[in-house]
Order: structure tokens, then C-alpha cells, then sequence
């Protein structure tokens, strides 16, 4: 018999007791919908998944006939255990998997489902873009569950993130090829200093990670294709603009001197460059340079496979998510995503959700709400050290919304194992991205 868990994103909140009716097949890494079919006076819950019933304990508050999202986890304390993670309510009215006809994308999950994600490509990657229907809603939440977390996988797999890897990436760069004309001002640094966040923000730099690139390079194309002659040297729209898809040399050819920085400035376009100008720096160099030459290529290629990962999460969870670029001494990983609420009424809410793995610290979800002109801010450290440090600095922060003329109308700081974040914390609870433009 099978020995059953469930927890969400923090361990022991739900545990099943026992299975019961026919075994559950199960596979790790699957996305699973659970009905509640009882609420026992124990407080434990009846869940229903797959047409059999297991019986579990939990302080989720969740409802009977409610449905929930669970998703399947290994245990390495016994190959026989499964753990069972709460991933949120389930959407009503939606498409179910067996309806759901995309084969492309239903090959890709179960290519990278469990161990599989630290193999992703950026070829697989950029397949999988084009793959996504247009209108995500279209697909079943669980799948869209799934893929979500084999990016999120996929981007914690290399142990390092994406700025150390830059960091390294322009150090290990060949002398010569730095001084090249072709690469001089080439842009690969997108960090600021943390002090720098504060004074200046981070408007700008969010924009140029390269997840929103092929955005302002549709932006542009659209527009020189109302004015085919806007460009300030006078030349016509490129067959490239016209048919087949545009690279990044060719838009900014097109565009006038001071609307190019924001393609300019793109990391993705900029590492696009490094990795064409790479690629002809091959013939006539020493066995020692071509493998030098391989290794970073081979960087690049990672760096682009993680830009394209969160172009896919933005796009599955119809947001704006990106890594973080700040240069932090006490950042091991971060990452930000942009959202707008789901829920009616006649204003509109927004939310900023930042992870932040700090060194020393711990894990930190920050996650700020704007709704009728008033910011709601939680703060959920992992540390009990650093939460009684937030929670010393609440009026510091209410100082500083003041000063910008914000009103702030709550400041929390949660405790760790505390679920008030779940439905915030799920990308998949917002909808429509949030513009940074300047």
C-alpha cells in the first residue's frame, strides 16, 4: 500500500491518513484534481481524485464540494511515499486534459515531468513557445500547473542565477574578442546595486531582461509598417518586417537614433549578438581558443534557455515574470512577476509578487497589492531572526511610502507556516500583464 501525504508549500499543513476504494495511479511530477467530498468533524477532509477517496488531515481552510489542485511529489525517505502538494482552488468551467488536444505541449510534459526539467533546451524552449495556443484559459489548469512548475524547475536546476552567470559570462569573454569593434558597447550587464533600487528603481531594467523583447520588436514592426518610411534614414520596411519572422539587426536598422536604446539595451538581443559574432570566430583559431569559444557559447545558450523559460512562465500565467536584476551581495536568486487581478468591480487591483533567496536569511515572498489607490504589502520570511527585524521596520516602510506620496494602508509579516498567501501567492489567481513602460 501506498503511505500518502500532502502538504503545500510548507511541510505538515495537510496529511492524508489512509487511502481507501481502488489504489491511485500516480506519477511524480503530475498535476492532480482533488474534489472535497466531506469535512469530518476531526478535521479532517475526504478528497476524491481520479474516482477513488482518501481520507486526509489539514489546516488548509478549504470547503466541501470545493476543488483543489495537488501536485504529486517524491519523498527520499521511502520509494512507497508519495507526497501530495497543495497548489490552490481549481478553476470552474474549465477545459479537462482529455479534451485538452495539444499534442505538442502533452509531449513535452511528459518528456520533463519529475527529473526531467535540468535537460530543457533553449530549442526546446522556443518550440514550446510556439506551441502555446493563443489563449491560455484554453488549456486545463493542470496542465498549465504542470508546465509551470517544470520551468520553475528548470530554472533552479543550474544553482546559479541568471546575473552570477552573466557576471562570469562577460569575465570569461577572450581579451580580443572583448575589444572587438563589433562587441564594444555591447550591453551585458543589466544589475544595479540594491541602494541604487531604491532611489532610482527598477522600470527600466525590468524591461531590458529580454523577456518582453519579441514584444517591443512587434511593437516596432507594427509601427514601421503604418509608416514604412518613419525610419529616420528614410529606408523601407525589410522584407523581414513583412513575412518571415525579424531579428533584432533588423528593426533596429529601421528605427530612428532615439528610439533604439530599448532593443539596444535588451539582454536577449545583446546576447544574440555575442552569440552570432561568436559562432565566426571559429575558423583560424588554436585548439585551446575553440574551446574557450565552445564554454562560452555554451553560457550563452544557458542564458537565453532561462530568458525564454520566463518568457513562457509570463505567458502561462499571463503576467509580466522575470529574474531580478540586482547586483546584491546577500541575493543568492531572485525573481519578480507583475500582475492584474481577475475579480470584478470597477477598480482595478494589481499585484507585485518578489521571491528572494537571501544568504543567511533565508527564503523571503514579498507581495504587495494596489487596489483604489491603497498598497497592501505581506511580507513571509522563513527566518524568525529576520521576521522580528521586518516587523521592526514596519513604520520605517510607512515613512517611505509617505514620502512618495503612496498611501500604504497595511503592513504585514507573516509567519512561515501561514496559508492567507496561498491564493495571492498563485500566479495562475491573476490575469493580463501589468505595462512597466516608461
Amino acid at each position: 500500500m501506498i503511505n500518502f501525504k500532502i502538504s503545500d508549500l510548507f511541510e505538515g499543513l495537510i496529511t492524508v491518513v489512509k487511502p481507501t476504494g481502488k489504489p491511485i495511479p500516480l506519477n511524480i511530477g503530475e498535476i492532480v484534481k482533488g474534489e472535497v467530498m466531506d469535512i469530518l468533524p476531526t478535521g479532517g477532509v475526504t478528497l476524491k481524485i481520479k474516482d477513488s477517496f482518501i481520507t486526509a488531515r489539514t489546516d488548509i481552510p478549504i470547503q466541501k464540494n470545493s476543488e483543489v489542485m495537488l501536485k504529486v511529489l517524491g519523498t527520499p525517505s521511502s520509494p512507497n511515499e508519495l507526497r501530495l502538494q497543495f497548489l490552490g482552488p481549481a478553476e470552474k468551467d474549465q477545459p479537462t486534459t482529455q479534451a485538452f488536444k495539444g499534442e505538442a505541449l502533452n509531449k513535452f510534459l511528459q518528456e520533463f515531468s519529475g527529473a526531467g526539467a535540468e535537460r530543457l533546451t533553449s530549442e526546446k524552449i522556443e518550440g514550446l513557445l510556439k506551441a502555446l495556443p493563443s489563449d491560455i484559459s484554453a488549456m486545463p489548469k493542470e496542465v498549465r500547473l504542470q508546465l509551470q512548475t517544470i520551468l520553475q524547475e528548470s530554472l533552479t536546476s543550474t544553482g546559479q542565477n541568471i546575473q552570477s552567470r552573466l557576471d562570469t559570462l562577460f569575465r570569461d569573454l577572450p581579451t580580443a574578442l572583448k575589444n572587438q569593434p563589433v562587441l564594444q558597447g555591447l550591453r551585458l550587464e543589466v544589475t544595479v546595486s540594491v541602494d541604487k533600487v531604491v532611489s532610482e528603481g527598477l522600470r527600466g531594467l525590468l524591461r531590458d531582461t529580454g523577456v518582453a523583447l519579441e514584444s517591443k520588436l512587434k511593437a516596432v514592426a507594427e509601427l514601421l509598417l503604418q509608416n514604412p518610411k518613419g525610419a529616420a534614414d528614410g529606408l523601407e520596411v525589410s522584407p523581414a518586417l513583412t513575412g518571415k519572422r525579424a531579428s533584432p539587426g533588423d528593426i533596429e536598422q529601421l528605427l530612428p537614433a532615439a528610439d533604439r536604446e530599448s532593443i539596444e539595451n535588451d539582454l536577449k538581443a545583446n546576447l544574440f549578438k555575442l552569440k552570432e559574432t561568436l559562432a565566426e570566430q571559429y575558423a583560424g583559431v588554436s585548439q585551446k581558443d575553440v574551446a574557450v569559444l565552445k564554454n562560452v557559447s555554451s553560457a550563452v545558450d544557458s542564458i537565453l534557455k532561462d530568458i525564454g523559460t520566463f518568457q513562457l512562465l509570463s505567458k502561462t500565467t499571463e503576467s509580466f515574470y522575470t529574474f531580478l536584476p540586482v547586483s546584491w551581495q546577500q541575493l543568492k536568486d531572485g525573481d519578480i512577476a507583475f500582475k492584474q487581478n481577475k475579480g470584478g468591480g470597477s477598480a482595478p487591483s494589481f499585484s507585485c509578487r518578489l521571491n528572494l533567496d537571501l544568504d543567511n536569511l533565508g527564503k523571503l515572498v514579498i507581495m504587495v497589492l494596489f487596489h483604489n489607490n491603497e498598497f497592501f504589502v505581506s511580507f513571509r520570511p522563513d527566518n524568525e531572526n529576520f521576521k522580528s527585524l521586518l516587523a521592526s521596520q514596519v513604520e520605517h516602510l510607512d515613512k517611505q511610502f509617505n514620502g512618495k506620496g503612496l498611501n500604504l494602508k497595511s503592513v504585514r509579516v507573516l509567519d512561515k507556516d501561514d496559508t492567507s498567501l496561498e491564493q495571492l501567492e498563485n500566479l495562475d489567481q491573476f490575469s493580463q500583464i501589468v505595462s512597466i513602460k516608461a
